[in-house]
């Protein structure tokens, strides 16, 4: 891991919530973004996409 932290990600909590973990300290915003995650439309001038949604991730030290 190129002298990184060692992060645990992602952790199936016993809720069934998943906890994903990114090493990242001078981050001003972390997005994620999945195909387990809720779909919004797209418009292009060639067609239209489903695309899921970007997930603001928060910060817990």
């Amino acid at each position: 891991m190129w002298g990184g932290k060692v992060l645990n990600s992602p952790e199936i909590n016993p809720d069934g919530s998943v906890t994903f973990r990114y090493y990242a300290p001078k981050a001003i915003k972390v997005q994620l973004r999945g195909d387990f995650l809720p779909t919004e439309l797209l418009k292009t001038d060639f067609a239209n996409f489903q695309v899921s949604i970007y997930q603001d991730l928060t910060e817990d030290l």
